[in-house]
């Protein structure tokens, strides 16, 4: 499977996907034993990895998954945990990866970390406007 890149979370689950049915050589379905395909493997499409990026990162690598994810930071976070890590590996390493990029100590680079803050600020504002509308 190739994936773009995205939230780690997201990710871990588009790997879960890639082990759900036990199948034969051939792909066919099993009830039951060991699954006699190849080992499943994720491929991440992803921007060339910089340390410091700037705030065009990820859009002008991935145009359609920065509008879709605008979170750019936590992206960030995920390419730099999947980095240091080298692959998903659950589900052992399930806790780390989620802290690697949610967790409350993250540090992420300035301008992503100003951009997420007005991201939740706008999250706020739109859900007053909504509920004093209803």
């Amino acid at each position: 499977m190739i994936s773009d890149l995205a939230h780690i979370d997201l990710l871990i689950q588009r790997a879960g996907r890639l082990q759900r049915h036990i199948r034969d050589i051939n792909g066919q379905l099993k009830r039951d034993g060991k699954d006699e395909r190849s080992p499943p493997e994720l491929l991440i499409l992803a921007p060339v990895w910089d340390d410091s990026p700037g705030d065009e990162w990820f859009g002008s690598a991935m145009r359609n998954s920065a509008y879709v994810y605008p979170d750019h930071g936590r992206i960030w976070l995920t390419q730099r945990v999947l980095r240091e890590q080298g692959a998903i590996q659950m589900p052992h390493a399930a806790r780390l990866l989620i802290e690697s990029v949610y967790g409350e100590d993250v540090a992420m680079p300035e301008g992503f970390a100003r951009s997420e803050q007005e991201q939740v600020g706008k999250y706020y504002c739109d859900r007053a406007m909504a509920k004093s509308l209803s």
